[in-house]
Parts: structure tokens; C-alpha cells; sequence
């Protein structure tokens, strides 16, 4: 007999807000030494603890994948294993993730598709995660698209109390149609992702996830908005997270993702929330908010589109939120105190090399 148990299982759950929402729900494997080697296991056993180690550190929301993971779990825990008493303790954990990912899909599924249907009603921020790397999206929005912005709705919810700066003016935007070029291009074809990439052993075998090209479409979209008193748009070569918007007389918008989540609700349903930081330098008080971006991305079937027609519309909403600094911040929680909401549509234009 083993001197100490071969594997410990622990289960954190914690319940989200009043809705009992699942915010975070992580799965954690541990291999404990033991008088037995973890090399005398079988392969069988050494793949189903590895694969159960990386589902266990997956992201809750992206159910497609977990589920693709219990399944592999469950066939591995099927074929019988060296040690008698692992088959069963396998068993049970494929069991328990699967009524767990029954549970967290009817709580997590829709989040972003409900809050964008709640508008303007919204009184708290989205349930996100710790933004890692760069946003991944799915293959049809690779491209270059000539990308038409319309404002079709504004709101302050807690005025007259509180009303940001700006709100007033960009009134004017209402039902204006703002159109600019934007790209989604592989991963690697940045200079802030290149480099790091070339470095993976078996680059080949990788698959190049798409990107927004944050760089050239920040630029654009200020331009179209600001004309000619943007000057530049760079991104951290350190972190495709950070952008940096350069504007005349010594002015700058340092832009950061904090934070973020994504559905896939259909093939060709793409949904994500970003938030990120702002801070404006450069002016007598700098100026410090929080930005929730969440949009709704649709593909058009090929057969319906035709040419000069958006192949792709989205749905968008930009909150703003007051940051700790501002003395209405505990007024204001975590409501936000602006919101826009965006109508977009993508027509596919010739690459610009």
C-alpha cells in the first residue's frame, strides 16, 4: 500500500454577486511523493494526471475546450489502470467535472449577451479575468475591413448627481456614421509578439491566433474622431495590454487591459468584455477612469453578403467609471457614470501590404 494518498483533489468554488453567478471556479491536481516513483505509473496514468493538472488550470468560461477535456478524462479513466484504487478516484473526478460543468454552463453561458441586452440598465461591472496575453479572436475577422462606427446611444445614468467630463460634447456624435480602416492579423506578424513566438519549439505546429492590430487601429479610430491632433498610437513592445495614444501639445492616453472575458456562443457569434485603465497626461490635472469595452460580434453567412455590404456587424458598448481618486467614486461604486453604445459594420477591403 501507498505510505500517502497518490493524489489529493481539492475543489474551490466561489459564488459570484447576488445572482449566484460563478465567478471562479478552479480545479487543482497534486502529485504527492510517495514510495512510489511518479515514473513507475503507466503512460495511461501519466497522461490522465497531466491532462487533469492542465484542464484543472483553465479558464471556467471556455466550456468547449473543459468539456473536450472530461471526455478524454473519461475514456482514459475507462482503460484499466496499474494501481487499483486510482481507476475509481478517476472516475469520480470525471463525474464531478462534468456536473460541475453542467452547473457553471447554465450560470456563466450569456453573461455578455444578457448585460448588452440589459442596456442601459446596468449597476455593476462584468464578471472578467485577469487579462493574459492578447486577445485571441475567431478566423473570420482576419483582414483588413474598412470599419463604420455609429453612436446610436448615449446615457448618464446617475445624472444630474454625476456627470464625467466630456459627456456633454460628444453629443454630437449621435447617429454620425465614423468610418476608418482596422485589421486583424496572425499573432506573430507583430513586433510585440514575433519575438516571443519565433521562440516556441515547434512554432510550426501552432496554431497563429488572430489579433487586433492595436496599433494601427487605435490610430485610425482617434484619427477619424480627432483629426489631426493625433500625432501617433504605439504599443508596449512588453505587453500588447499597454497602448500609448501620443496628441499635440505634449498630451498622452495610456490605455492598459486589465481584465477581460469572451463567449462563443455560435461559430459565428463572438463575444468579449475588455476593461482597462486610462490615464490622461499632459493637461493641468491628470485624469485617471476605468473603461469597460463589450461588443457583440456577428459573420454574416458568405451567401447573403455581397460586395460593398458589411460581412460582419457588431454591437458595442463603452461604460466609463469613475476611478478611486475622483470624489464621487463611493457614490458612484461600481455603476458606470457614461455609457455609448455603438452600432459597427465591417466591409472587407483589399490588404494594404
Amino acid at each position: 500500500m501507498l505510505a500517502q494518498p497518490l493524489i489529493r483533489l481539492r475543489m474551490i468554488a466561489a459564488a459570484g454577486s447576488m445572482k449566484k453567478r460563478w465567478q471562479h471556479v478552479k480545479l487543482r491536481a497534486l502529485l504527492e511523493a510517495s514510495s512510489y516513483s511518479p515514473f513507475q505509473l503507466s503512460y495511461i496514468e501519466r497522461r490522465v494526471l497531466k491532462r487533469l493538472s492542465l484542464f484543472l488550470q483553465e479558464n471556467a468560461g471556455v466550456r468547449v475546450k473543459a468539456v473536450q477535456s472530461v471526455r478524454s478524462l473519461a475514456l482514459c479513466s475507462n482503460v484499466k489502470c496499474r494501481f487499483p484504487s486510482l481507476q475509481p478516484l478517476l472516475q469520480v473526478v470525471c463525474c464531478t467535472l462534468v456536473c460541475w460543468l453542467w452547473l457553471s454552463s447554465n450560470a456563466q453561458a450569456g453573461l455578455l449577451a444578457d448585460r448588452l441586452a440589459a442596456f442601459p440598465h446596468w449597476d455593476d461591472k462584468p464578471v472578467v479575468q485577469t487579462a493574459n496575453g492578447d486577445l485571441e479572436y475567431p478566423d473570420w475577422l482576419a483582414g483588413t475591413w474598412k470599419m463604420t462606427s455609429t453612436l446610436v446611444e448615449l446615457a448618464a445614468p446617475l445624472a444630474p448627481a454625476i456627470v464625467t467630463p466630456g459627456f456633454d460634447s460628444n453629443q454630437k456624435y449621435l447617429n454620425q456614421a465614423i468610418a476608418c480602416n482596422v485589421r486583424f492579423v496572425p499573432s506573430r506578424s507583430l513586433s510585440t509578439n514575433s519575438t516571443v513566438f519565433s521562440l516556441l519549439p515547434l512554432k510550426g505546429l501552432v496554431k497563429d491566433a488572430v489579433v487586433s492590430d492595436r496599433a494601427f487601429n487605435g490610430f485610425n479610430l482617434a484619427k477619424a474622431y480627432l483629426g489631426d491632433s493625433v500625432l501617433a498610437v504605439t504599443v508596449d513592445p512588453r505587453s500588447p495590454n499597454r497602448q500609448i495614444t501620443l496628441m499635440q501639445g505634449g498630451r498622452q492616453l495610456i490605455s492598459v487591459v486589465t481584465a477581460r472575458a469572451i463567449e462563443t456562443p455560435a461559430a459565428d457569434d463572438f463575444l468579449t468584455s475588455e476593461l482597462f485603465q486610462q490615464v490622461f497626461r499632459g493637461v493641468p490635472n491628470p485624469y485617471l477612469n476605468q473603461v469597460e469595452t463589450t461588443t457583440a460580434y456577428h459573420h454574416l453567412a458568405a451567401e447573403v453578403v455581397t460586395t460593398g455590404q458589411p460581412a460582419i456587424t457588431a454591437d458595442q458598448v463603452t461604460a466609463i467609471y469613475l476611478s478611486p481618486q475622483d470624489e464621487d467614486y463611493f457614490k458612484a461604486s461600481d455603476r458606470p457614470v457614461a455609457l455609448y453604445r455603438y452600432r459597427l459594420e465591417f466591409v472587407p477591403v483589399k490588404d494594404e501590404g
